[in-house]
C-alpha cells in the first residue's frame, strides 16, 4: 500500500505491506476524525478541555484532533469570538460549545470550496489575514501574534 504524508508541506512517500492504518506511525497517532459523526461535543471537551497551553496550540495538534492547521485555527477561534491565545483551561462553557460547532461548520465551509483560501467569503477572517490586515466586522486592523511558534491572527474587538 503507498501512502503519501504531508505534514507541513513536507512530503513524504512509503510504501507498507498493508493498507491498515493502524499499521503507519504517522497515521495511528491522529487524533479523532473533527467531521466524523461520532466526534461529538463530549469527545472534543475530552480531547482538549482541561489543557494548560492556548485554544490555538490545542487545535492544532493533531493527536488531539486530526487535519487542522494554523489558518483554520484563526478562523474558528475568530468565528467563535475567543482569542487564540486563552488558555484552554479559562474557557467557559458556552465558548468551548462556540469552538465546538464554528470547528464544524469552518471545517465544512473549506471542504466545500476545496479549501480554496481567496474563495472565502470577506466576513472570513482567512482572506484578510493577508489581503489588508483588517477585521472582516469592520472592527479594525488584525493583531498577529506568535503563539507556539506559529503566526496567529484575531481581532481584539471581536474575539475576548
Amino acid at each position: 500500500c503507498l501512502h503519501y504524508i504531508n505534514m507541513r508541506l513536507i512530503g513524504k512517500v512509503a510504501l507498507y505491506p498493508t493498507a491498515d492504518e493502524t499499521d503507519i506511525p504517522e497515521i495511528a497517532k491522529l487524533g479523532p476524525e473533527p467531521l466524523d459523526r461520532g466526534f461529538t461535543y463530549k469527545k472534543f471537551h475530552d480531547a482538549i478541555g482541561e489543557h494548560e497551553t492556548t485554544i490555538h496550540q490545542v487545535l492544532m495538534e493533531q493527536e488531539r484532533i486530526a487535519g487542522i492547521g494554523n489558518i483554520f485555527s484563526d478562523e474558528i477561534t475568530y468565528r467563535a469570538g475567543v482569542r487564540p491565545d486563552r488558555k484552554v483551561k479559562d474557557l467557559s462553557d458556552d465558548e468551548m460549545r462556540r469552538l465546538y460547532d464554528e470547528m464544524k461548520r469552518v471545517l465544512r465551509r473549506a471542504i466545500e470550496l476545496d479549501a480554496e483560501l481567496d474563495d472565502h467569503a470577506d466576513e472570513f477572517l482567512i482572506p484578510n489575514r493577508v489581503r489588508n490586515g483588517e477585521c472582516p466586522r469592520g472592527h479594525g486592523k488584525l493583531v498577529k501574534k506568535t503563539i507556539a511558534g506559529r503566526s496567529s491572527y484575531f481581532c481584539p474587538v471581536c474575539q475576548k
